[in-house]
């Protein structure tokens, strides 16, 4: 809020009291009761000129005006696992049955859904069970988490990434706690890639490697 002070001055009647004193000074005679009215209304009159030539303080009437404010939106959204498919262009998919398809896609749904609940409750030793061993190692190597680090919205938030439990808790629960499987492509028989439609656009949720029959996160 921002105040505005307004003054307001008062002025006094001296001209009544001056006209009455001349009044009576051109009367041919005072009587004794007449001259204490004089005094009276001379010292009065002296009372107000000096009242009127020292300026009173102001009263101080308070305006309230509201002033404009911005609210910051304060969510933060944290930059998520590499979803690019840089590189992978020589990647051809391998083509299997539609009968395949659909089992491994239900297979994959599954592992979607438990994924999700595992990240929403920040699980973090139930996760790594669903990684490869390749896939926590890269990210629990330094130069790995100093360049992912780098982002800029890490960096807006002093965030800077020292361990794996660092990059699932910043990187991984942000985004990956609510996703959905729309469609998943086979790079080869132990390899694909799990993708969720954004806004019409493919976004790669995770390359997933089949090890001992299960379907694993790994890496590109």
């Amino acid at each position: 809020m921002k105040k505005r002070f307004i003054g307001i001055n008062f002025t006094f009647d001296k001209e009544a009291i001056l006209c009455t004193l001349i009044v009576m000074v051109g009367m041919e005679f005072l009587t004794q009761q007449r001259l204490l009215l004089m005094a009276t209304l001379i010292g009065a009159a002296i009372t107000l000129i000096f009242a009127s030539c020292v300026s009173e303080p102001s009263r101080e009437i308070i305006i309230e005006e509201e002033s404009g404010h911005l609210e910051a939106d304060v969510s933060i959204e944290l930059p998520s696992e590499d979803t690019s498919e840089a590189g992978t262009d020589s990647q051809k998919e391998y083509t299997v049955t539609e009968a395949v398809y659909e089992e491994t896609f239900t297979d994959i749904e599954k592992l979607i859904e438990e994924m999700n609940r595992i990240i929403t409750t920040q699980d973090f030793e139930k996760w790594m069970y669903l990684c490869t061993l390749y896939y926590l190692d890269y990210y629990s190597r330094k130069d790995v988490l100093d360049e992912m680090s780098e982002e800029p919205l890490l960096k807006k938030y002093n965030i800077h990434l020292k361990t794996l439990h660092d990059y699932f808790s910043y990187v991984v629960v942000p985004s990956r706690a609510n996703v959905r499987l729309d469609e998943i492509a086979f790079i080869d028989q132990s390899h694909l890639k799990a993708y969720m439609y954004i806004m019409d656009k493919k976004a790669v949720l995770y390359y997933l490697e089949k090890t001992d029959g299960q379907w694993l996160i790994g890496l590109p």
